[in-house]
């Protein structure tokens, strides 16, 4: 399934650059803020990531008024962060020791993606499809109590925890404002949710899960 998509996704992209119908093909990027966490199984303890973030270069084709064809490359940094204490030592006065848990997951992600929508100065629109993911890396850091009670940071790679490919279904809604005849403005919030496990060890069944909110420029050529 994910070669099939992987062959598609690459299919309309060279579809897309030769486009060469004058104001049906756009070029342009993205970039935004992103609130990333996992679900899964067992249940984890998590809490979003700090510092996850979207950045892209994007390519759309308009085959009308209405319906677009849209893809492009990302750089998307997803992510989860984990918070446990237990008791190191009852006699003592400080008996629990706390850990915080950072894990980033930096993936080059590659969404396909059908667009509708309307109006012409300011488009509303609605846009959904599945998209594919790869691994290239995943900073790790813990907070943590010493035994002498002064707060630690360790950092490390955890690349080798977390399977290679990522693949899931992206959804997502906003307006555009056409500035002059060529130049677009685009705001719009997407979610991710991620369909394969990418848990490497065998122990877990996790997946990612992110929202974006996505600022953008876009040019007709």
């Amino acid at each position: 399934m994910q070669k099939v998509l992987l062959l598609l996704i690459i299919f309309s992209l060279v579809e897309l650059t030769k486009a060469q119908t004058k104001g049906q093909m756009q070029l342009g990027m993205e970039f935004g803020p992103d609130q990333s966490e996992i679900y899964g199984s067992p249940a984890p303890i998590n809490k979003s990531y700090t510092g996850a973030y979207a950045l892209g270069f994007t390519a759309q084709y308009d085959f009308n008024e209405i319906f677009s064809l849209k893809s492009g490359i990302y750089n998307e940094v997803k992510g989860f962060s984990q918070s446990y204490s237990y008791v190191s030592n009852p006699a003592s006065q400080t008996p629990f020791v706390s850990y915080i848990n950072y894990n980033g997951l930096d993936y080059i992600t590659i969404p396909l993606l059908m667009k509708a929508g309307f109006g012409r100065k300011l488009h509303c629109f609605a846009n959904a499809g599945p998209y594919l993911g790869w691994l290239v890396g995943a900073p790790a850091s813990q907070e943590y109590t010493d035994s002498l009670i002064k707060r630690q940071t360790s950092t490390g790679n955890a690349a080798n925890l977390y399977k290679a490919v990522d693949f899931g279904v992206a959804g997502g809604a906003g307006i555009e404002i056409q500035l002059k005849n060529r130049f677009i403005l685009s705001l719009e919030a997407r979610y991710n949710l991620g369909l394969v496990n990418i848990d490497n060890s065998g122990f877990y069944n996790i997946k990612n899960e992110s929202t974006d909110l996505l600022f953008g420029v876009r040019y007709r050529l």
